[in-house]
């Protein structure tokens, strides 16, 4: 049975649950995690930090404590991969365990020392992608963590995350400073993600055990974001409230890829079907994509498909 469990994201203060009288505070996980990332880093000079918002392509205030970082395998300097971060007197996150201040938020990523970008990204997704879909407040909200959850602990997904976000961005803002920086970045992830995905695949054995739910969650994302369309079109009228219903409109100016759905559909169907993935993450996604793509291709839904339907093996999809 796939897990209803939902862990908060302790860093991402602003979306704290509901009744929280005090958001500054951390839980008893975050401090246990704050307490093994101060350990590991070992940190002198304890300090409270938070998340920033910047825009892309334009550099974070920084303090006059110097964080360091090694350049990623694309070439870019350390200054594009210091975090982002900056001290907060306002944050009210205990100093107890020792040197609990010094957590830094992006620790908590499999993938270490993201660039500018894609702190923007993970800050835009969650912001603004992510809370386009559930029904109430409290839906919404374990949608978003559950994808967050999983970008952080799977460097596959923070990939295809990382593309889906950029695309969307892209879409929702064009022409606006840095957007190449930002599709650029997405390009960069997208090849990482299919490598990420090509390796996890030859170690996949149908039956062999419970489905991935990041590895579903990957080929999603890279199923929706196969390429999309920056043309300018004449726009005779404002969108209407059903236009833009669930981002449609943005989902509207995207290509699917035709063999990251195949894959999707054959997962999801050896699994037992759509209720037997993780519904606080495909629960409201995984129908809606449905629809959109049969009508696309002008066939009815395939998610209630007969067994044996795909019958093509996922090895043989990605080969």
């Amino acid at each position: 049975m796939p897990s209803t469990h939902v862990r908060p994201l302790f860093f991402l203060q602003h979306q704290s649950a509901a009744g929280s009288l005090d958001n500054g505070q951390l839980n008893a996980e975050a401090r246990a995690h704050v307490a093994r990332q101060a350990a590991l880093k070992e940190a002198k000079r304890p300090k409270t930090l938070q998340f920033i918002t910047c825009a892309p392509g334009k550099k974070p205030r920084r303090n006059h404590h110097r964080l360091t970082g090694e350049a990623n395998d694309d070439g870019e300097g350390t200054d594009d991969r210091r975090l982002g971060l900056r001290t907060s007197h306002r944050c009210k996150i205990p100093l107890s365990p020792k040197k609990a201040a010094s957590f830094d938020p992006f620790d908590s990523l499999a993938v270490p020392e993201p660039a500018r970008e894609e702190q923007f990204l993970l800050h835009y997704a969650f912001n603004r992608t992510l809370p386009a879909f559930g029904e109430s407040e409290t839906y919404k909200r374990d949608f978003a963590h559950s994808w967050i959850t999983r970008t952080m602990e799977s460097p596959l997904v923070f990939y295809a995350q990382i593309l889906g976000s950029s695309t969307h961005y892209s879409i929702s803002s064009p022409g606006v400073e840095g957007q190449n920086r930002i599709i650029t970045r997405g390009l960069q992830r997208k090849i990482q993600a299919i490598r990420a995905l090509r390796t996890k695949i030859e170690q996949y054995k149908p039956g062999s055990f419970e489905l991935d739910q990041g590895l579903l969650l990957a080929i999603f994302i890279l199923a929706i974001h196969g390429n999309f369309d920056l043309t300018e079109r004449p726009e005779p009228h404002p969108s209407s409230p059903m236009a833009s219903y669930r981002d449609m409109n943005i989902y509207g100016r995207m290509t699917f890829g035709e063999e990251h759905i195949k894959a999707l559909y054959y997962l999801v169907e050896k699994n037992g079907g759509i209720s037997c993935v993780d519904q606080h993450a495909f629960g409201y996604v995984l129908p809606l994509f449905d629809i959109v793509y049969s009508a696309r291709v002008g066939l009815y839904g395939s998610l209630m498909c007969k067994p044996g339907k795909c019958s093509q093996p996922l090895v043989g999809i990605y080969g």
